[in-house]
């Protein structure tokens, strides 16, 4: 059974929704239409099991032993419907084609090559030499799990992996265990069969049986650290798994995330891409290190407590035909839309056919692949608006709730996908994390898909770090706290949502972090703790303040990018040929970050403690933020439980008796964002723990008089 937010009132109840309920049963229709033509069983008698079989791909086609002890052979299989003769070429050949390496047509577009075992080792290269009817194309295998890149030529080739020992996982992961245990066993399942796809083959894998539901309140609050394996080091290189196994996770779990997000997992041919053309999907990025290097990564975190999720990228390809799926068989239609429909412009990348039973079977494998083989806890889909909507979302307000069911602009077929891909995940893995980077605003994006909705468990709130950096452009004392408190709280009944001042779209190229474009060249001649500069105190107080807020109205996650915790100055740039291939912007300054005479040190600890406080108080587990005070004097008030905090955004303003009404008697000083030890000015002189006491009202609160200085913000604990 697949896992969904348990919501008191179905999505479906929303009265904005009325006009549109045959839409949704369209849409659930079309996913149980879908799942009983891949499996045979409708939506209403799906267990999960038949949709796990059917993602067994990876099992299948792709390069594998088959046999036991000595007596196994090799055997590649490869799906080409358009492909006339195909032959296994590389080092173990001297790259020449030989006809004992030609691959038989077996049907259906599948094409397998047996080799006896002493014909391939482990290490060695190789490729795929494709003859069809336009010429002739040498491609690396669609299910290559090992491609490597020849630092000379620049050149990739798929590499046979298949080491003696493999990697063997010690830690479970940390995000919980369902109410009822899943059975696991192992058995033996065919492939699936479609008609491309003859059910040939079988494969012993394990195979998991969820006995129940498990909500997602039950989780705690995720606290993402967003991070790129390859910029997480300071040398001018590019850093590793191993790396960062043994220099950046223990930092993050100092912090008290809880979790990581991994860019640039999937193997792209160009490292300027950020990671997001990727070209093989099933292949770990080899430029990081080795696939058994990223385990021990996954597994150290999961000792450690550290959720990972991993960026997968479903929304497009990358173009190039020699690394990638492009004109993979000689037809662009194999794997992506024909024409202007399968391009995107924006992205220079093509776009998958989500309608077709092949791409759909090798997506689900995708996913499988990465829970099973890597131990993935979750997946953050990237370019969900993209993949929703025939105009990509692309100059498209959604101003209006028909904008998404109109049939000339949404996608059915990638909504079913995702929804299926939904399914998938959670029938491995109740507790595995779907995260939609959507901006549209999609109803049913977190709902369950028996209702019409996609299920993933979490939004991006995109539109939270938009609003911060749009009020960077406007004087301070305009900014409007119910434009604030609206963007940060706003959501779908049915959505959990994950908020954030920056993630790493507002690094790159062109873009500068939420500091810099503050401060700009202050932080260059003003960050010494023992210097003075209006504009860089102004600077390192709304970093503070935005974080805090954004953290503390959280409704179920907070997300940071790699390094803008501390206020990582100038913007993240990978080596292209405009930058002269420079890894200089391609890498994080964790010296300045550690050196406790400047304030990027300070800005470091203001992170450690709101985060560790969030964990202590468990804040994001208390009710919703109940919103106290919103008005003109830039000041926001909200209570969690028995915590109320105060955030003063006035420049110029601070207030000697500034007026709480509140439910308890005293109020006890947590901290503030104005402490010392966080590069503030220690203005409210208190020893330890000063509190405030109210009198009074005859509504059975209390009346409280508080000093709240200049872009301030502090956490007060109630008691009776």
């Amino acid at each position: 059974m697949n896992k969904q937010n348990s919501n008191a009132v179905s999505f479906r109840n929303d009265p904005f929704l009325e006009s549109h309920q045959e839409a949704l049963n369209t849409r659930v229709q079309n996913v149980s239409n879908t799942l009983e033509r891949l499996t045979g069983t409708p939506l209403n008698q799906h267990s999960g099991e038949q949709l796990q079989n059917f993602a067994n791909g990876y099992h299948y086609f792709g390069l594998h032993k088959i046999g036991r002890g000595n007596s196994f052979r090799w055997v590649v299989r490869e799906w080409a419907p358009n492909a006339i003769s195909m032959y296994l070429f590389g080092d173990f050949s001297g790259w020449r084609v030989r006809t004992q390496y030609a691959f038989t047509n077996i049907g259906g577009g599948v094409w397998e090559l047996i080799l006896p075992k002493g014909s391939l080792s482990h290490g060695q290269l190789y490729k795929l030499r494709i003859i069809h009817n336009s010429g002739i194309v040498d491609r690396l295998p669609s299910y290559a799990v090992r491609t490597v890149q020849d630092e000379s030529t620049k050149v990739f080739c798929a590499q046979v992996h298949h080491p003696k020992l493999r990697y063997v996982f010690k830690h479970p992961t940390p995000v919980g265990t369902p109410v009822d245990t899943p059975v696991t066993a192992t058995a033996t399942v065919p492939v699936a069969a479609t008609d491309q796809h003859p059910a040939t083959a079988t494969a012993t894998v394990p195979v998991t049986v969820p006995t129940t539901t498990t909500p997602s309140q039950a989780r705690q609050p995720l606290f993402i650290y967003e991070a790129h394996i390859g910029i997480a080091q300071e040398a001018e290189d590019v850093g590793t798994y191993a790396q960062f196994t043994a220099n950046t996770l223990p930092y993050i779990k100092s912090l008290g995330y809880n979790a990581i997000q991994l860019m640039a997992i999937a193997e792209h041919p160009y490292y300027g891409s950020f990671g997001y053309h990727v070209s093989n999907y099933f292949a770990p990025s080899s430029r990081f290190g080795s696939p058994e290097d990223l385990k021990h990564l996954i597994d150290t975190a999961h000792s450690m407590g550290i959720a990972v999720i991993m960026d997968i990228i479903h929304s497009h390809s990358v173009k190039n035909e020699a690394e990638g799926l492009a004109k993979f068989d000689g037809t662009q239609e194999q794997y992506f839309y024909p024409g202007a429909k399968g391009y995107h412009e924006l992205w220079d990348s093509y776009l998958f056919n989500y309608g077709k039973d092949q791409v759909l079977h090798f997506l689900l494998s995708n996913i499988k692949y990465w829970k099973e083989e890597f131990c993935i806890d979750g997946f953050r889909f990237d370019g969900v608006t993209s993949m929703l909507y025939h105009s990509h979302g692309i100059n498209k307000a959604f101003t209006s709730v028909d904008d998404y069911f109109d049939p000339n602009e949404v996608n059915d077929e990638a909504y079913t996908y995702l929804a299926l891909a939904n399914l998938l995940l959670h029938s491995l893995d109740p507790n595995a994390i779907s995260i939609a980077e959507d901006v549209s605003g999609m109803p049913g994006t977190c709902a369950p898909v028996a209702e019409g909705g996609m299920g993933f468990d979490y939004r991006m709130a995109m539109g939270v770090s938009d609003m911060w950096f749009k009020l960077l452009d406007m004087p301070y004392e305009n900014w409007n706290m119910f434009y604030i408190w609206h963007e940060l709280t706003t959501k779908r009944q049915e959505e959990y949502t994950i908020t954030y001042v920056e993630s790493h779209d507002q690094s790159l190229v062109g873009g500068k972090t939420f500091i810099f474009t503050i401060a700009d060249s202050s932080m260059y001649d003003h960050m010494n703790v023992v210097g003075g500069n209006l504009h860089l105190d102004t600077s390192l107080a709304l970093h503070k303040l935005a974080r805090f807020t954004t953290l503390y109205s959280a409704q179920n996650g907070y997300l940071n990018f790699i390094g803008n915790e501390w206020g990582h100055p100038e913007w993240l740039d990978f080596p292209r040929e405009e930058n002269s291939f420079s890894h200089k912007h391609a890498r994080r300054l964790w010296s300045i970050a550690l050196d406790k005479s400047l304030n990027y040190n300070m800005l470091m600890e203001f992170d450690r403690e709101i985060i560790q406080f969030a964990h202590n108080s468990k804040t994001l587990t208390l009710n919703f933020a109940n919103v106290l005070i919103l008005n003109d004097d830039n000041v926001i008030v909200f209570q969690r439980g028995n915590y109320y905090f105060v955030i003063n955004f006035s420049q110029h303003n601070s207030y000697d008796n500034y007026h709480l009404e509140v439910a308890h008697k005293t109020l006890v000083h947590v901290f503030d964002s104005d402490e010392k030890r966080f590069g503030g000015f220690q203005r409210l002189k208190h020893n330890n723990t000063p509190t405030y006491t109210g009198t009074q009202t005859n509504n059975n609160t209390y009346n409280i008089q508080l000093y709240l200085p200049t872009f301030t913000a502090i956490v007060l604990h109630g008691k009776n």
